[in-house]
């Protein structure tokens, strides 16, 4: 998984990456908070339906604030509460875009 990532986080040719329906809890979202904080050329994730909570959540919008390149995200069918919305919405607020 490491050698993935870090592949993930140096290609600047990916735009695109869809990890929906995988199930990734947390370590998954250690993974694409890592991933989105290095990687310069993804603008587009889709990590819908991995069943994360607003901690997961959470720490994976955090790196938003850093990341310029993101211009969409899909975090639909998780387990976000209003704590892990109003992060994401700080996090749309506070990016450059």
């Amino acid at each position: 998984m490491e050698t993935l990532i870090d592949a993930l986080c140096n290609n600047t040719a990916l735009n695109s990456l869809d990890l929906s329906y995988n199930f990734l809890r947390f370590g998954g979202a250690n993974a694409i908070a890592k991933i989105l904080f290095e990687n310069t050329g993804l603008t587009s994730l889709d990590h819908s339906c991995n069943e994360f909570d607003s901690v997961e959540g959470i720490l994976i919008v955090k790196v938003l604030y850093k990341n310029s390149t993101l211009i969409s995200l899909n975090l639909d069918s998780n387990y976000l509460d209003s704590e892990g919305g109003k992060v994401i919405l700080e996090s749309i607020c506070m990016n450059t875009l």
